[in-house]
């Protein structure tokens, strides 16, 4: 696997070759991927779906703060702290919007605090 990861660092294919490498990439994978259990692959799955899930709730929460710096310059580090507390997509999309359509930082602000349920 070294050797794969060496070459896809160094070497930049024609993309007529890449095709192949990627398929040798995954028989290399698979092959090593035959020596874990199915409990280890359930673990490094759910491992794999809890990041993800991380990362989409610190995308929106980037995106909350960077549509209110656009729109109103400043974000208070009140707001900031509001949410870093939450972590629901849903919750954070229905903020989203908010930012978009609020007519002040204040109406933001206000949704927040009863979005968040005073968090």
């Amino acid at each position: 696997m070294d050797l794969f990861r060496f070459l896809d660092l160094v070497l930049v294919l024609p993309a007529d070759l890449l095709p192949e490498y990627e398929e040798a990439l995954r028989k290399e994978v698979s092959s090593t991927m035959e020596w874990i259990s199915n409990f280890e692959r359930r673990a490094i799955d759910r491992g794999l779906q809890q990041g993800l899930q991380q990362g989409a709730v610190q995308t929106a929460r980037e995106g909350i703060l960077d549509t209110l710096k656009l729109r109103f310059t400043r974000t208070p580090r009140s707001v900031s702290a509001r949410l870093r507390k939450l972590d629901d997509p849903a919750t954070l999309r229905s903020l989203h919007r908010k930012a978009v359509t609020a007519e002040s930082l204040e109406e933001f602000e206000q949704a927040l605090l009863e979005t968040a349920g005073g968090v």
